[in-house]
């Protein structure tokens, strides 16, 4: 029998099984070596490969998003990272999670992290985070029934962000939380690969209407 994935690794695959085959099938390759199971693995090993690798390598795929009104098909194009990568992925969203929730405003009801023991995704499921933000809304409703509710959608909030905000705010949030200076290193490195341009792959050369 073989040795069950510590919790790093659970995460990872649980993770990339429902978002990506292909980042699911390299890290069940990549986790057939018995050692690559262990969070001490990804902690040293894994942290290592990704800080010393020069550029981010990512898979492009696309995948199916809805159809359109003409009925042809959208397709959301992803990056998906190397099995070292989704493992250290793992493990900087479960430390950043336990020093975040100390300082957790209230404000932001989807992508709760999990517990680093959960053998889960990196996130909890969007829907109670949906319900518990339309609670809000109907709380805040109900006490200033004059007033106008705003709220910001993530999805659209998202490309506001520059990589020089996200390397700022990551510094900020290390200094105040204390975190290691590996995991300081490494939330940096992770946002410099999302600069490169990903290489050329045979997906990203085929049309979206001929992987539908």
């Amino acid at each position: 029998m073989k040795p069950r994935a510590e919790a790093l690794a659970a995460k990872a695959v649980h993770q990339y099984r429902g978002r990506d085959i292909f980042a699911y099938l390299a890290l069940r390759y990549y986790l057939e070596a018995r050692a690559a199971r262990g969070d001490r693995w990804t902690e040293d090993n894994a942290a290592q490969i990704v800080l010393s690798t020069p550029e981010g390598r990512y898979l492009n795929s696309y995948h199916f998003k809805a159809l359109r009104r003409d009925g042809s098909p959208e397709h959301r194009q992803l990056f998906v990272p190397s099995p070292s990568e989704a493992l250290v992925e793992a493990l900087l969203i479960c430390s950043a999670a336990e020093s975040w929730r100390k300082e957790r405003s209230g404000q932001l009801f989807s992508y709760d992290p999990t517990e680093r023991a959960e053998r889960g995704g990196y996130f909890r499921s969007y829907m109670p985070g949906l319900r518990e933000r339309q609670r809000a809304i109907a709380t805040a409703c109900l006490a200033r029934p004059t007033a106008t509710v705003r709220y910001v959608d993530i999805k659209a909030f998202y490309p506001s962000i520059t990589p020089a905000q996200a390397d700022a705010a990551w510094a900020a949030f290390s200094e105040r939380q204390a975190i290691s200076r590996t995991l300081v290193n490494l939330g940096h490195k992770l946002i410099r690969n999302h600069l490169f341009k990903p290489r050329e792959s045979l997906s990203s050369r085929a049309p979206c209407s001929a992987i539908s």
